[in-house]
């Protein structure tokens, strides 16, 4: 997600780039303009406080009155501030997304007050406005150690950079704590945070972005969103949701994660950690649409407890994330007293485990592991891609079902899954596959392979899942969220033949949402894994002159009696609108007679089978750009590229997809 938006802004700014220009010419003064930015639906009542500017010198001075046109060089919170203003709840204060912001002192850089919206990205003519520590800081650069009761507390649009300093990078509650934060949503919003130093064996432990309920005692702290940040180069873990170890009566409540990439974390030589974490009391919390990848040291995701007074989260759920590379397992759970939800998320290249349900797990466990993907993570000569140990937790449920399991492992003790003790209480409609064949599963001493594996689970399926290419594995998230949002690679989907197709059990909802947004079923049943496969059409227009070619792909088999429509905008051409009845299999059409120089949209339907669609939008010409090869003489034609970039690479599908909220 946050590469998409990236992208995306930087498109716009590009587009941008040349009324920069223009305006720039002499006669046109150049200053900075107001910001366009769109608030969240749940921030409109915020909008009624002030709004001010920060701007770095010589633009910015702190006796100016903060305006776009008369920037503050500091705003109240940060070292330096020397003007007479206070800001109040409703306020929002814009940052020049190309200015640089220092501190060798204080606590933080940028003190927060609660209900006020800062903003980093939105004015001015850079990407994010930096704000760096020169020195460890006692709190973190950016620190959050109040709310407000009805309105927002906003922190968007910062590159964060610790700087190898001894301080977190953002924190809400962190180290210590005034009191609770239960109000109205604390929210960090597209933000860059990296290079934090700790060193465990010194005493010092900071993070990234860090929740805490707060040293203290008895403190809670309640609606969280962190969105869509990027996290990396940091000693310890990458986002803590961290009720403080102090008191087993603190808890944080009602966090929402979603959209982060975070990586290269565990920089500790002293400590593994993991890259997102859950500790303590932690309820209702969402981990969702994450990239979690190469942890240095330690775990993808960890959930744990202090000790066994503390009770672990309570209905915690992890959800349509992709978890690899972790230099131990991808999912590591320890804890007491847990509630938690695993479903819909790739597994893939974790040192040790995709799931590890650890020995130390105590007190009361519920546990659902549903339509997971799982491959190859153990790159050791022993191991397991799921691992459920003995432990003395009083378990009410641990649910494995409906997940595909490949297991790489050439070696004898290698395995898909190991339950010591056969505490898994109930397992379904799984596949677990070896290419080499051996060993898929060790459950209370016995072995079970392909020959007899329905002993043990009468619904598994043990055949070759048909990847479209576990070459190429996802690196992260392409889309929107809500609408088609899914991994930016294909490798892990199934194939059109796959066995795991239609072949999963019914669960009721929420888990009826796939990682890449259809709905199931799309077809006559569950699909086993994180994805729901669907048919898709590919449809691709080259322009010419006075015309458009069209060709597409297909990635299933329609019946003989399926017939293609085609159905363009634009002036109209030598076969007019529709071209109905091209019968199966044409996989090419060219629209000739067309206007040059003018856009056309063109959309090709299925009729008859399978709802299939796509649209591109092409302009016709006759002008062309021939560019020499001067390796080898040759002249190529280049002609005008269609806008069918700008569709995002959306590939419509023929299964409803809803729209889904927090």
């Amino acid at each position: 997600m946050h590469v998409l938006r990236q992208g995306l802004k930087s498109i716009q700014r590009g587009a941008l780039a040349a009324l920069v220009l223009l305006l720039a010419s002499p006669g046109w003064p150049m200053t900075y303009g107001q910001p366009a930015h769109t608030s969240h639906p749940h921030d409109e009542q915020q909008r009624a406080g002030a709004t001010y500017y920060v701007a770095n010198p010589p633009l910015g001075n702190d006796a100016n009155p903060g305006t776009a046109g008369a920037p503050w060089a500091h705003c109240p919170g940060m070292p330096g501030w020397t003007g007479s203003a206070t800001l109040q709840a409703g306020d929002t204060v814009y940052f020049d997304s190309g200015g640089t912001w220092e501190t060798a002192t204080g606590s933080a850089l940028l003190q927060v007050v609660g209900g006020v919206t800062y903003d980093g990205s939105t004015w001015g003519t850079g990407e994010r406005a930096t704000l760096r520590a020169n020195a460890g800081l006692h709190r973190s650069v950016i620190n959050l150690m109040e709310d407000h009761p009805d309105l927002p507390t906003i922190v968007r649009g910062f590159e964060v950079d610790a700087n190898g300093q001894e301080t977190s990078g953002i924190a809400i509650n962190w180290p210590q704590s005034a009191g609770s934060m239960t109000g109205a949503v604390k929210r960090i919003e597209d933000c860059v945070v990296h290079d934090v130093f700790s060193q465990s064996g010194a005493g010092s432990y900071e993070y990234g972005i860090v929740v805490s309920s707060g040293w203290g005692g008895h403190r809670r702290v309640s609606n969280v969103e962190i969105l869509d940040c990027e996290v990396y180069n940091i000693s310890r873990g990458g986002v803590n949701i961290y009720a403080a170890n102090d008191d087993p009566n603190s808890g944080i409540s009602n966090v929402l994660v979603r959209g982060c990439e975070i990586y290269a974390t565990g920089l500790d030589p002293n400590y593994a950690g993991s890259a997102l974490v859950a500790k303590n009391h932690t309820a209702n919390v969402v981990f969702e649409y994450n990239t979690v990848r190469d942890p240095v040291r330690g775990i993808g995701i960890g959930i744990s407890t202090h000790d066994a007074t503390f009770d672990g989260p309570e209905n915690l759920v992890i959800r349509h994330n992709i978890v690899a590379n972790s230099a131990h397992a991808g999912v590591y759970i320890q804890a007491a007293n847990l509630s938690v939800e695993i479903y819909g998320n790739l597994f893939s290249n974790n040192r040790y485990e995709g799931i590890n349900f650890a020995s130390g797990l105590t007190g009361d466990l519920a546990a659902r592991v549903y339509n997971n993907t799982f491959y190859h993570n153990y790159p050791l000569s022993w191991g397991s891609d799921v691992r459920v140990y003995d432990n003395s937790a009083n378990i009410s449920a641990l649910e494995f079902t409906n997940n595909i399991i490949y297991t790489t492992g050439a070696v004898a003790n290698t395995r898909s899954l190991l339950d010591t003790a056969g505490r898994i209480t109930q397992h379904t409609h799984n596949l677990y596959y070896r290419p080499g064949g051996g060993t898929l599963v060790v459950a209370q001493g016995s072995s079970y392979y392909a020959g007899n594996i329905t002993a043990w689970e009468p619904t598994a399926l043990t055949a070759d899942p048909l990847f479209r290419d576990p070459s190429d594995l996802p690196s992260g998230f392409t889309g929107l969220f809500g609408v088609d949002i899914r991994p930016n690679r294909e490798g892990l989907n199934i194939t059109a033949a796959s066995p795991a197709r239609d072949s999963g059990a019914t669960l009721p909802a929420p888990y009826e949402r796939s990682i890449n947004s259809v709905i199931r079923p799309c077809g006559a049943g569950w699909d086993i894994g994180a994805y729901e496969f669907t048919p898709s059409l590919t449809l691709h227009g080259a322009p010419g002159n006075r015309a458009v070619r069209l060709t597409w792909r297909v990635d299933v088999t329609l019946p003989a009696t399926t017939t293609w429509t085609i159905r363009y905008d634009g002036p109209a051409g030598d076969q007019p609108s529709p071209v109905a009845g091209l019968p199966e299999p044409a996989r090419a059409y060219t629209l000739t007679g067309l206007t040059n120089y003018t856009w056309y949209t063109v959309t090709l339907h299925a009729v008859g089978a399978t709802p299939l669609s796509d649209t591109v939008r092409v302009m016709p010409t006759d002008r062309f750009i021939y560019l020499p090869l001067i390796t080898s003489k040759k002249s190529y034609l280049l002609s005008p590229v269609s806008d069918a970039s700008l569709r995002g690479d959306r590939r419509p599908t023929a299964c409803p997809e809803r729209s889904e909220g927090k």
